[in-house]
């Protein structure tokens, strides 16, 4: 959903793109960690 409404939103400048690109790389990484610790 969140990465529709992004895509939707095409006004948004490309300093605010980067930074929800780069705050979804940080969401998988902790995921990935989260995930490595479990295991």
């Amino acid at each position: 959903m969140a990465q529709a409404a992004c895509q939707v939103t095409s006004g948004a400048t490309e300093t605010q793109q980067t930074a929800s690109e780069l705050a979804r790389t940080a969401a998988d990484l902790q995921g990935t960690v989260a995930t490595c610790r479990l295991s």
